[in-house]
């Protein structure tokens, strides 16, 4: 390659006029490079001197939110924290997998003045439901030690169901914080054995002192060895309410005496019947079996129950009913119900406690008839308050159960609320109108209907409203004092409201 070609740019043969007339082109360019470069250097220092004051009077300037007491500011952080939580079985919790889209951690990004608020709002720390693809992680379990220090002293209600293979890593996390859990509720089941298992949990025996409400989810193999117990929340004074998925309950040591919830799934009748003869101070009971009872069974008597959920009325369930009463029941709740033999030994049940129920909730999921059947047995009919949840009827039942109401005196004499949450089918509101018409005046032997509520939900399809006439008609009722509120919600999230 020629050099003089490859530097300069000049086209071979060269010459010395060639090569003066490319110096002057290069020292022109470098003349206005220079001159540009002075007046560039002015101008910034100009603008540099221009932004001193400006600078100064926005930093001068206090943001109106800003100028609010601390205290008042950390109570709107915990209001809107409230807004964000998700609720877990009732409890409002914070997901920490979802924990940077919403919550104290935005907040404290905005500023240095609303982080410092963030950090020491210490009641937006301290409810937590782990849930993470590998909570095995260090940095995600420092994430959740970070999350847990910053609560301080105040009460901690944590929702640990994650993949038992990390419990062991898990749990040692928050163990040094078990004096201050007021709720714990997790998932054991690891590759480590039994043994294991046991000994690290029981490392809090004694430590719990605030624990109000336990559960404990068990996914580890079904075959126990027989060694010792968890001991650990036997010693917890303030121990009330219990839930225990598939861990045998003499696998764990508990104040039975003292608790007045309990939740238990995954049982058979002998064990259910067992642990109920120690709870003498239940109020609300919930059972859920796979496995029947044993001859011999000793009946029991729970003289505070007021409380009972079914989610499954089948065979184990009904037979362990035979072996209860409960005589201050008031509240039954029953998820679903297969065959007339069961709906006869619920009723059984109720009668033979001699209990007056207030509040009772059917399935909609069964056949019409036997939820009828079930709600109008002589046993349950006192009850003012009832749901029907997952109502899954075609049009013509619906409008059956409806005119039934409307008809016959003796059906729910005493309803005073009738709640439907879960509606599938499309609602007859002629029907409806007539049967909250009828019911929402006192009549002789019937209580007044005071409240609706009416949830219908479909994928797509025709429009659901309500027409003029039936509205016009559901309005007045309402001047009259009936609350009815009917909404309507479809797959694509569209919802329509009727209420006052």
């Amino acid at each position: 390659m020629d050099p003089v070609h490859h530097y300069t740019g000049i086209e071979s043969p060269t010459s010395r006029s060639a090569f003066r007339a490319r110096l002057a082109e290069i020292d022109s360019e470098l003349d206005e490079l220079a001159e540009l470069h002075a007046r560039t250097s002015a101008r910034i220092e100009q603008l540099e001197t221009t932004r001193k004051p400006v600078a100064s009077a926005l930093d001068s300037i206090v943001y109106p939110i800003l100028t609010l007491p601390v205290e008042m500011t950390s109570e709107i952080f915990a209001h809107y924290f409230n807004e964000v939580l998700s609720d877990v079985d009732g409890l409002p919790l914070c997901k920490l997998r979802t924990a940077r889209d919403g919550g104290p951690l935005i907040l404290s990004q905005v500023c240095r003045a609303w982080r410092n608020i963030a950090i020491n709002t210490h009641s937006m720390w301290c409810r937590v439901h782990a849930s993470a693809h590998n909570p095995g992680r260090p940095e995600w379990r420092n994430f959740l030690e970070c999350w847990l220090s910053r609560a301080g002293n105040r009460m901690l209600y944590l929702d640990l169901i994650v993949d038992p293979c990390h419990f062991t890593k898990l749990f040692t996390t928050v163990v040094p914080y078990s004096a201050h859990w007021r709720v714990f509720k997790c998932c054991i089941g690891c590759d480590d054995n039994w043994t294991s298992i046991s000994t690290l949990v029981d490392t809090v025996r004694g430590r719990t002192p605030l624990l109000h409400e336990f559960g404990v989810w068990w996914e580890g193999p079904s075959d126990f060895p027989t060694t010792a117990p968890i001991t650990a929340f036997s010693d917890a004074p303030e121990l009330r309410k219990v839930t225990l998925h598939d861990l045998p309950s003499e696998k764990i040591t508990l104040p039975w005496a003292q608790l007045t919830h309990l939740t238990l799934s995954g049982y058979n009748t002998t064990n259910v019947i067992a642990v109920l003869h120690l709870t003498e101070s239940l109020e609300e009971l919930s059972i859920d079996l796979y496995g029947s009872a044993s001859v011999g069974t000793q009946p029991v008597v729970l003289g505070r129950v007021h409380r009972l959920v079914l989610p499954n009325s089948f065979g184990y369930v009904t037979q362990t009913l035979s072996c209860v009463t409960l005589p201050k029941l008031r509240s039954l709740e029953i998820g679903q119900i297969f065959m007339a033999e069961h709906a006869d030994a619920l009723l059984t049940f109720a009668k033979r406690s001699h209990c007056t129920l207030e509040t009772i909730s059917v399935p909609g999921d069964a056949e019409q008839h036997l939820t009828m059947y079930t709600l109008e047995s002589k046993a349950i009919r006192t009850a003012s308050h009832v749901s029907v949840p997952d109502i899954d009827w075609s049009v013509y039942e619906l409008e059956q159960f409806f005119s039934w109401i409307a008809s016959d005196s003796a059906f729910l004499p005493n309803m005073r609320s009738l709640h439907l949450p879960r509606c599938t089918t499309e609602v007859p509101f002629a029907a409806l109108a007539d049967m909250l018409s009828s019911r929402s005046y006192n009549r002789a032997g019937q209580s007044r209907l005071e409240s609706f509520r009416l949830i219908q939900t479909y994928r797509q399809g025709p429009d659901h409203a309500i027409a003029p006439a039936m509205a016009e008609q559901l309005r007045d009722l309402m001047d009259d004092g009936l609350d009815i509120h009917i909404e309507s919600i479809n797959g694509m999230g569209y919802t329509e409201k009727f209420s006052r």
